[in-house]
C-alpha cells in the first residue's frame, strides 16, 4: 500500500443529518468546478471543501473531516467522471465543448480505452496500469523522432507493416501513450533509452471493419471540420498551416470480415491524397498487402526487419506474462527463476512474434503448475509453431492455446468464438445475437449462462475476447486479434456461415397478424449486417422481396451484397431497389415516401412480387402509382439524389474504371460504377468555376483533364489532376479556348500532352511543365456562335491531332452552306514535332456535335439543324481522313467510343439514346435529354453507359442490345400541345395522350380505351376534368381558317374559329361561365392575342399582349367571373417573365382588360384556392412557390421549395385545396394549406411533360418515357 486516505462525515461531537452528508458528496463529484476534461483524479481536499461549504449553506451542523496516510503530497481520490482521455490541449472553453459533445470523440475516446490503450501496455484489459510492452526501443526513437520532424529516415506519412502477430497495434499504441503526457505519466515502465516526443498525436482512428466514410469522419472531427465530406476536408487542410498528425491502426481489418476491397478503396481514395496535404502527419498500421495501394508517398517501418527488434525482447515479454498472466495484482505458478528457461523456450517457438509468444505464455502461467524444466524433453510441452511473422504460426498457437484452456470442451469453446470470427462491423452484442450465433455453430443451445460465463472475469476465454461499443453505444464483442478470425473461419465446419445466417434471420421479430419479419424491431445488428451475412449464405433472394428490409438495411452494405441475387422475382426485385437506392438513402424523406418510392419503382421493373409485398405490408402510403405505361430501360441510380450533375466522365484509377461527375456547385466526385460507392472528392486547383471534366484520350493513366473559368478571363484554365493524389500534374494552363470541347488531351510515352483549339490555331502543351510543344495554324476562324473541337490521339507511329470549325445550326441555308471544317495532322514528337503529313475536309453539315480519334482514327459528328430534304437524311461519310457520322436534326452528338475494335457513336435525342455502328443501330429510352454520356467497359459484366440527364446523379445502363429495339408498351413520342389531359369524353372521365394519334385511357386502371380518328393535331390543356376534350389545328393552311374539334362524344365534328388566317393557333381549351361553355386560346400573327370562341368559333372577345408572349394559357372560373393568364416577356430587363392577368366579363372598360402582373413568374397556373380565384407561382427570390387571390390581389399562402427545387409546371389539383409542382430536376411535390414543406415529394424519374388532375385523389402524369397515375390519400 502506498497511501491511504478517508473522509468522515461528521466530526466526533457533530449533530448530523441522515442523508445530508451523501447529498453533498454526490454535488461535490458532479461540480466541473472541482475539475475538467483533462483531470483524471478530483483531489480529496476540494472535495471536502466542497462538502462543507454545501452543508453550510443549507444550515447543517455537521462538518466533514479528511485523512492522509503514507502519502507524499497531494492524493487523487476519486475518479473525475468528466475525465476524456485525449481531450485536445489548447482548445478555448467553447470548442472544447464541441469536442466533448462531438460522436465521433466519443468514438474516438472509446477507441483509446478498449483498444489503443491496452495495446499500448500489451494487455488485453481495458483499465488498469500493469503493462506487458517489451522491446522495440529502437522503432519507438525512430517514431518518437519522426512525431517531433526530426528524423532522417521517414517522411510525413509513415507504414507501419508486417505480418500478423508482431505487434503493430502494441507499437502504435505505445506511442500514443507517450505522447500523451498525463498517460505517460501513469506507466510504470517506462523506457529510458526511448526519448520523450514533444509533439502529441491529434486522433488515433480503429479502423477495423470500419468503412471509408467512417475514416473521413474520424478525421474531419479532429481537423475541426465535423461533418465535411472528404472534398471539403481535403480543401480546409489545404488551406490549413497547423500541423495535424493523424493516426489509423488496423487499416487491413478494414470493411466486412474476410473482405479486402474495403481497406484498398480506403488507401487510394483518400490516405493517398491525404498525404499530400502538407500540414498532415500520418501515421498508418497495415499487414503488408495493403502497402502498394498506399502508394509511394509513405515510408515503410517492416517490423519483421530485424533491426527494430532488440535481442531478448521477445523473451523479456514472456517472461512477464508467466510472472502476472492477468495484469497488475495477478499471479502464476512461476517465480522469476522458473520463468527463466521457460521464457526462453517460449521465445525459441514464437521467433519474433509477439502474439504467439502470448498465446504460448499465458495458458503456461494458467496451470497449477509450472512446467519441471529438470526433465529431459520438457519443451515438447510446448507447440511447435511454423518459424515466421505468417498466419500458419499464429494459428497453430490458437489452436494450440485454445485446447490447452480448455482441453475437455474445445468443440464448445469453437462454438462461443466462431460467431466472433464471423461478426461485422464492430462485433456482435451479447444478447440474443451471439446466442443465436453460437447455437448455429454448435448444433445445440447456447444460453445466456453460456455467454455470461466466458465473459466472467474467471472464464476461460476472456484473454480472446475483446470489447468495444457500436454506433449506438451498445457493448459489443470481437476476438482480441483479427488472425484468430481467419483462423476460426478457415477450420469452421462447411455450411457454418449459412447456419450463422439463418439464425440471425430467426431473431427478427415476426408480425404475429401478418406472420412477415418486424425489421424495424430487429436487433441493429441485424439491420446493419444482415445482407452481408445472407449474402454470404445465400439467401439474400428472399430478403430482396420484403421491403421493410430494403428500407432498413445499411444502403452500403446492402448495394454490396446485391450482386448475388440470382432467382427472377428478386432480380427484379433488386432492379427495382437500384433504381431509387440513392433516393432512399435521402434523410430528406420521410419513410412514407421512401416506400411509395420503391413501389414505384417496382411497378417500372415489373417487380410484381415486391410490389405485392408493398401493397400488403404498408396499405397506408402518401402516394401510390396506380398503374404505369413505361417505355424506360432498366438502370442503376448512382450519385447524390439532391446533386443535378453537369458533366461526366470515365477514367482509369487503381487499375480500374470510375465515374467522375461534376455538379452544379462545381463539386467533383468519383464514384464505384458497381457498387454506387463514393470513392473521392477532387478539387478545382483555380478555385474557379469548373466547366468540364473529361478523360484524357485513350491513356490508363490515372489523368482527368479540366476546364475552369476563373476571373474575368473570357478564356478557359485548363488543369490535369492526377487522381492518384488528387493534386494537378503540372501548373494551371491560362487559354484563349472559349468552349471546352477546344481543349483535349493525350498520353505521350508517360506524359500528358493538351492539345488547345483558339482562333487560327492550335497549340500542345505539355502538362507536367506547362511548355508549348508546337502549334499548327491554317486553322478557320469559326462564325459567330460557331465553334472550334480539338482531338488528340496516338497512332501507331505519330501524333494525331484533329480540329474541326463548325457554325451554329440555325446559320446555313441550302443556297449558302456554311459546312464544317475539319483539319488533320499527324506530328512525330521525336522529331521536334515536325508534321508528317495533314489534311482536310468540308463536312456534310454545318454543326459540329464532337470530335474524337480512336485508335489513331478521326471521327466526327455533325449536324444540319432541321430535316430538309431527303440528301440530308442520316448517314455515315468516308472522308481521306475523317471519318464522318452526319446527324440531321435536333439530335446531339455525346461522344465516340470503341467496342470489340469498332468504333461507334453516341448521341442523344429528346426521349432517348442512340448507340450507332456502321450499318446498326441501338435506341435506349432514358426519359429525357441527356446532358453527358461515358461509357464503362471494364470491371462490370458487360459494357454500360453511364449518362446524366435533367435529373439528380447519374445512371448506368446495360449496353447489351436485347431488348433495346423492342417496340415498347407505350411508345414516348412528344406530340403537339399538351402531353396528358383529364376531361370527360361520352359520359366518363378519361385521361388523354397527345402523341401521333388520341388515346384515352381509364385513369384507375390504365386500361386504353379507344383512340380517336382525329388528323394530327394538337391536344388542348383541360381547364376543368368535366369538360370535354378539345384538339385544334395550329398552323393548318396559309390562307384557310384554324379548326378546332370538341370531343364530347364519338362523332367528332371540326369548329372553324374565328381570327388572322396567318396566325398559329396554341392553348386552345374549353372553359365555362357558369352554364355557359366557351373555347379559349391564343394567337399569334405579328401579335399575340388571347382569344376567347363560342362553340361555334365565333369571337366572343380578345385581349392584345402587350409584350411577345411564351403560348401558355390558363384558366379559371370563380363568381361568375372567368379569369385568363398568360405569360409574357418583357421588352427590357433581359426577357424576364410576367404573368398578365385578362378576366371576362370585364368590370370596367379597359381596353386591354389587363388588371394585374406578377413579376418574374416563368411557371403558373390559374385555379380555385379555398373557393377564391387564385394564382400560384414561384419566387426565385424566396425560393418558394406563392398563390395570390386574384381578386383582392394579396398573398394567400408560401411554401419554402427544397433545395435544388427549380419549377418547371404548376397545377392545381381538382376541387381540394392541392397543389402540384413539377420541377427541372424530375420531381412532383405537393402542397397544401397549413403545411410549410411539400406533403409528397415524387421522384419521376424522367423530365415530367404534363400533370392533369383526375379527381380529388387521381393525377394523370406524363413523362418523356411513361404515362401514369398517382394517386393521394382523400382530403
Amino acid at each position: 500500500m502506498t497511501d491511504f486516505s478517508y473522509i468522515a462525515a461528521a466530526r466526533p461531537q457533530d449533530l448530523a443529518t441522515d442523508g445530508a452528508f451523501a447529498g453533498a458528496l454526490q454535488e461535490a463529484v458532479a461540480d466541473p468546478l472541482l475539475g475538467g476534461p483533462h483531470q483524471r483524479h478530483l483531489h480529496l481536499s476540494d472535495i471536502v471543501q466542497h462538502i462543507n461549504r454545501t452543508l453550510r449553506t443549507r444550515g447543517e451542523f455537521q462538518k466533514a473531516v479528511h485523512g492522509t496516510l503514507i502519502a507524499d503530497g497531494e492524493t487523487p481520490f476519486f475518479p473525475n467522471p468528466r475525465y476524456t482521455p485525449g481531450t485536445p490541449a489548447g482548445l478555448d472553453l467553447a470548442e472544447q465543448r464541441v469536442w466533448l459533445l462531438s460522436s465521433e470523440a466519443r468514438r474516438r475516446q472509446e477507441e483509446r480505452v478498449s483498444h489503443f490503450d491496452p495495446r499500448g501496455r500489451g494487455s488485453d484489459a481495458p483499465s488498469g496500469t500493469a503493462s506487458y510492452f517489451t522491446g522495440r526501443t529502437a522503432v519507438l526513437g525512430e517514431l518518437t523522432a519522426w512525431l517531433d520532424d526530426d528524423s532522417a529516415e521517414l517522411g510525413r506519412s509513415v507504414l507501419v507493416t508486417g505480418g500478423a502477430g508482431v505487434g503493430k497495434s502494441s507499437l502504435l499504441g505505445r506511442l500514443l501513450l507517450l505522447a500523451d503526457r498525463e498517460a505517460r505519466e501513469s506507466l510504470d515502465d517506462g523506457d529510458p533509452l526511448v526519448p520523450v516526443p514533444v509533439s502529441g498525436i491529434d486522433t488515433a482512428i480503429h479502423a477495423r471493419h470500419k468503412l471509408l466514410d467512417d475514416i473521413v469522419a474520424g478525421v474531419a472531427d479532429a481537423a475541426g471540420v465535423p461533418g465535411a465530406g472528404r472534398r471539403e476536408l481535403l480543401a480546409a487542410l489545404g488551406e490549413r498551416t497547423e500541423r495535424l498528425v493523424v493516426l489509423v491502426d488496423a487499416l487491413d481489418e478494414a470493411g466486412t470480415a474476410g473482405a479486402d476491397e474495403e481497406p484498398q478503396a480506403i488507401a487510394r481514395s483518400f490516405l493517398r491524397e491525404l498525404a499530400e496535404v502538407p500540414c498532415v502527419r500520418l501515421l498508418v498500421g497495415a499487414r503488408p498487402h495493403v502497402a502498394d495501394a498506399l502508394g509511394p508517398s509513405f515510408t515503410r517501418i517492416d517490423l519483421a526487419d530485424p533491426r527494430w527488434l532488440g535481442p531478448g525482447d521477445i523473451e523479456r515479454y514472456a517472461r512477464k506474462l508467466l510472472l502476472a498472466p492477468d495484469g497488475e495484482g495477478s499471479s502464476g505458478p512461476y517465480t522469476e527463476e522458473s520463468a527463466a528457461p521457460v521464457a526462453a523456450a517460449v521465445s525459441a517457438r514464437a521467433g519474433d512474434n509477439y502474439l504467439c509468444a502470448r498465446l504460448i505464455a499465458r495458458p503456461l502461467a494458467r496451470r497449477p503448475h509450472p512446467l519441471n524444466t529438470g526433465v529431459e524433453g520438457w519443451e515438447s510441452q510446448l507447440p511447435s509453431l511454423t518459424q515466421q511473422i505468417a498466419r500458419p504460426g499464429v494459428e497453430a498457437a490458437f489452436s494450440w492455446a485454445l485446447r490447452e484452456r480448455m482441453p475437455r470442451q474445445e468443440e464448445r469453446a469453437r462454438a462461443l468464438l466462431t460467431p466472433l470470427a464471423f461478426a461485422e462491423g464492430q462485433g456482435v452484442p451479447a444478447t440474443g445475437v451471439w446466442q443465436a450465433m453460437a447455437s448455429a455453430v454448435l448444433g445445440a443451445p447456447v444460453g445466456p449462462e453460456d455467454i455470461r460465463r466466458a465473459l466472467s472475469a474467471d472464464g476461460e476465454l476472456i484473454e480472446l475476447i475483446v470489447e468495444d461499443t457500436d454506433a449506438a453505444g451498445r457493448s459489443v464483442y470481437r476476438l482480441y486479434h483479427e488472425s484468430f478470425a481467419d483462423a476460426l473461419r478457415e477450420q469452421a465446419a462447411a455450411g457454418t456461415g449459412e447456419r450463422v445466417a439463418g439464425a440471425l434471420l430467426a431473431l427478427v421479430p415476426v408480425d404475429a397478424e401478418t406472420g412477415v419479419r418486424d425489421w424495424a424491431l430487429a436487433d441493429p445488428y441485424l439491420r446493419a449486417h444482415a445482407a452481408t451475412h445472407a449474402a454470404t449464405a445465400g439467401l439474400l433472394d428472399e430478403l430482396v422481396l420484403d421491403p421493410q428490409f430494403l428500407l432498413t438495411a445499411e444502403p452500403i452494405a446492402l448495394r454490396r451484397a446485391l450482386p448475388v441475387v440470382a432467382r427472377d422475382d428478386s432480380v427484379a426485385a433488386r432492379a427495382a431497389y437500384l433504381r431509387c437506392a440513392p433516393i432512399l438513402a435521402s434523410e430528406r424523406l420521410g419513410e412514407g415516401d421512401r416506400v411509395a418510392q420503391l413501389h414505384m419503382s417496382a411497378l417500372q421493373e415489373s417487380a410484381e412480387s415486391l410490389a405485392a409485398a408493398i401493397r400488403s405490408r404498408f396499405p397506408e402510403r402518401p402516394w401510390e402509382v396506380l398503374w404505369s405505361h413505361s417505355a424506360s430501360a432498366p438502370y442503376r441510380a448512382l450519385g447524390d439524389s439532391e446533386a443535378v450533375v453537369e458533366d461526366l466522365a470515365v477514367v482509369t484509377w487503381q487499375g480500374r474504371e470510375v465515374i467522375v461527375t461534376l455538379e452544379a456547385d462545381s463539386r467533383i466526385r468519383v464514384w464505384d460504377p458497381a457498387t454506387g460507392e463514393g470513392l473521392s472528392e477532387l478539387m478545382s486547383p483555380t478555385g474557379g468555376s469548373v466547366r468540364s471534366v473529361s478523360a484524357c484520350g485513350e491513356t490508363d493513366q490515372p489523368w482527368l483533364l479540366m476546364t475552369t473559368r476563373t476571373g474575368k478571363s473570357p478564356g478557359l484554365t485548363v488543369s490535369v489532376i492526377d487522381m492518384s493524389t488528387g493534386l494537378p500534374l503540372g501548373p494551371e494552363l491560362p487559354t484563349k479556348a472559349l468552349a471546352p470541347e477546344s481543349v483535349a488531351a493525350a498520353e505521350l510515352d508517360g506524359t500528358c500532352v493538351v492539345a488547345v483549339g483558339e482562333p487560327g490555331e492550335v497549340r500542345i502543351l505539355d502538362a507536367r511543365t506547362g511548355w508549348e510543344l508546337t502549334r499548327v495554324d491554317g486553322l478557320a476562324e469559326p462564325r459567330p456562335g460557331g465553334s472550334i473541337h480539338v482531338a488528340l490521339g496516338m497512332g501507331e507511329r505519330y501524333m494525331v491531332l484533329a480540329a474541326a470549325v463548325g457554325a451554329a445550326w440555325q446559320d446555313t441555308s441550302w443556297w449558302r452552306r456554311h459546312d464544317a471544317q475539319v483539319r488533320t495532322w499527324h506530328l512525330d514528337p521525336r522529331q521536334s514535332w515536325y508534321v508528317v503529313n495533314q489534311g482536310g475536309c468540308a463536312a456534310r453539315g454545318n454543326t459540329v456535335q464532337a470530335l474524337a480519334v480512336l485508335q489513331g482514327e478521326v471521327h466526327v459528328a455533325t449536324s444540319r439543324g432541321y430535316r430538309m430534304f431527303a440528301s440530308h437524311r442520316e448517314r455515315g461519310l468516308h472522308h481521306k481522313t475523317v471519318t464522318e457520322w452526319f446527324l440531321p436534326g435536333t439530335d446531339l452528338g455525346l461522344g465516340f467510343f470503341t467496342l470489340g475494335g469498332e468504333t461507334r457513336c453516341v448521341r442523344g435525342a429528346e426521349t432517348f439514346v442512340r448507340v450507332d455502328a456502321w450499318g446498326q443501330r441501338h435506341e435506349l429510352p432514358t426519359g429525357g435529354k441527356i446532358k453527358a454520356a461515358a461509357v464503362v467497359q471494364a470491371g462490370t459484366a458487360a459494357p454500360e453507359l453511364v449518362t446524366a440527364g435533367n435529373g439528380p446523379g447519374i445512371r448506368v445502363w446495360d449496353m447489351r442490345p436485347r431488348g433495346w429495339n423492342e417496340t415498347p408498351s407505350y411508345p414516348t413520342y412528344r406530340g403537339l400541345g399538351e402531353q396528358c389531359v383529364a376531361a370527360e369524353f361520352d359520359g366518363q372521365r378519361v385521361l388523354a395522350t397527345g402523341r401521333a394519334d388520341i388515346a384515352l385511357y381509364h385513369p384507375r386502371t390504365g386500361e386504353r380505351l379507344r383512340e380517336l380518328g382525329v388528323v394530327t393535331a394538337w391536344l388542348g390543356r383541360s381547364a376543368d376534368v368535366d369538360l370535354p376534350l378539345v384538339v385544334y389545328d395550329a398552323v393548318g393552311g396559309a390562307l384557310s381558317r384554324r379548326n378546332a374539334w370538341v370531343l364530347d362524344r364519338s362523332d367528332v365534328r371540326a369548329v372553324p374559329v374565328d381570327g388572322r388566317r396567318m396566325a398559329v393557333l396554341s392553348n386552345v381549351t374549353v372553359v365555362r361561365l357558369g352554364e355557359r361553355r366557351m373555347l379559349a386560346g391564343t394567337q399569334n400573327a405579328l401579335k399575340e392575342v388571347v382569344m376567347l370562341w363560342d362553340l361555334t368559333g365565333k369571337k366572343i372577345q380578345s385581349w392584345f399582349v402587350d409584350a411577345p408572349a411564351d403560348m401558355r394559357l390558363r384558366t379559371v372560373e370563380a363568381g361568375g367571373t372567368l379569369w385568363l393568364g398568360v405569360n409574357s416577356y418583357r421588352r427590357s430587363g433581359g426577357g424576364a417573365k410576367e404573368v398578365r392577368i385578362y378576366r371576362f366579363p370585364e368590370d370596367q372598360p379597359a381596353p386591354d382588360g389587363t388588371v394585374a402582373i406578377m413579376g418574374g413568374a416563368h411557371a403558373f397556373d390559374l385555379g380555385r384556392w379555398q373557393g377564391r380565384a387564385s394564382i400560384a407561382y414561384p419566387s426565385r427570390e424566396a425560393h418558394a412557390v406563392l398563390i395570390h387571390d386574384l381578386a383582392d390581389s394579396c398573398g394567400v399562402e408560401q411554401w419554402e421549395l427544397p433545395p435544388g427545387a427549380d419549377v418547371v409546371d404548376l397545377v392545381f389539383a381538382g376541387s381540394r385545396d392541392l397543389l402540384a409542382a413539377a420541377t427541372a430536376d424530375e420531381r412532383l411535390l405537393f402542397f397544401v394549406p397549413g403545411s410549410p414543406h411539400p406533403i409528397a415529394t415524387v421522384h419521376v424519374g424522367a423530365d415530367i411533360w404534363s400533370v392533369a388532375p383526375v379527381d380529388d385523389q387521381v393525377i394523370g402524369v406524363a413523362t418523356a418515357n411513361a404515362l401514369f397515375a398517382l394517386q393521394l390519400p382523400p382530403p
